[in-house]
């Protein structure tokens, strides 16, 4: 049934009262019209797979015509390429739909391209943001539709850096709250040994030498200590900014012992070593001191 144009003479004279024409000429319109609104109805209406669909072969009720659009909502994930009524789904001219692309539950959007005889996928988003870009458990939608987020979450994650070697900084997000703490050492056999002349005669705790340290971490202080006399004491102390921070030790009479203790210490520090004399007459007397860590790095002072 073809539209017929519509009278527009009414009212006039002899044009007052319909004939049978007219009601016919109306009732075709009215047909008519109703005809080109169920052609479209696929359009707009969400088309559920019929009886016979597969996850990657689906029947639509809609006749394809050149650049007809429709919408589907999946029943099923796709798991390879997928075509609507026998022709080819495709994201492209040359990319079908991959396995995993549509989603159960989801509506997707196409068009009919008869050129190409094949159903196209309406994008919705665009971007080349990848699942890589994104943080893990976050979703977002990019040219081949809607992804999930694989970034590593490394919120709170400091990073130690070393002396010895590179620190590769792992991939992942990081919120700007977290740092790279600086190098430290520990206590090791790396270092020096510093051999002392003379001693100290003062019954008072007097600084005989001191080193500052360019890295904060643990030492390992270690001296040979004696008096000069065998019937007087000598004392020594490890102190750290003039402040004691090792044991006391001592020793009477004049064969030496050897003292070792770790001290911990940071960048800036030095690292003292006091002593005293049970007499001003006699000295205590420290060799052989030794500083050591898993690394070399000090700067001596002498007293």
């Amino acid at each position: 049934m073809s539209w017929e144009n519509p009278k527009t003479n009414w009212g006039q004279a002899g044009q007052t009262v319909p004939g049978a024409d007219d009601f016919n000429r109306i009732e075709g319109n009215t047909q008519y019209l109703k005809d080109e609104v169920d052609s479209h109805k696929a359009d707009t209406a969400v088309l559920i797979p019929k009886a016979g669909s597969t996850e990657n072969n689906l029947l639509l009720d809609i006749v394809l015509t050149d650049k007809k659009k429709g919408s589907f909502k999946a029943s099923a994930t796709n798991t390879g390429n997928m075509s609507i009524n026998g022709k080819p789904f495709k994201i492209d001219a040359s990319t079908q739909i991959p396995a995993g692309r549509i989603k159960a539950g989801k509506v997707y959007d196409f068009y009919y391209d008869q050129s190409a005889d094949s159903v196209f996928i309406l994008a919705k988003a665009s971007g080349n943001a990848q699942p890589s870009d994104v943080l893990a458990g976050k979703t977002f939608s990019n040219d081949d539709g809607e992804q999930v987020g694989s970034m590593i979450n490394r919120s709170g994650n400091n990073i130690q850096s070393l002396l010895s070697e590179d620190v590769i900084i792992p991939e992942g997000f990081y919120s700007g709250a977290e740092k790279v703490i600086a190098p430290s050492v520990q206590a090791g056999d790396i270092g020096f040994t510093e051999w002392l002349s003379g001693g100290v005669f003062s019954t008072s705790w007097t600084k005989k030498l001191g080193y500052v340290v360019g890295i904060s971490g643990v030492y390992r202080v270690s001296f040979d200590l004696q008096n000069n006399a065998t019937y007087e004491t000598a004392f020594a102390r490890i102190y750290v900014n003039d402040s004691p921070r090792g044991i006391e030790r001592y020793v009477e009479g004049n064969t030496p012992i050897t003292f070792t203790e770790d001290i911990t210490a940071n960048a800036g520090d030095e690292i003292q070593l006091y002593a005293r004399s049970s007499s001003s007459s006699q000295s205590a007397r420290i060799n052989n001191f030794r500083l050591t860590t898993n690394i070399q790095i000090c700067v001596g002072k002498y007293y």
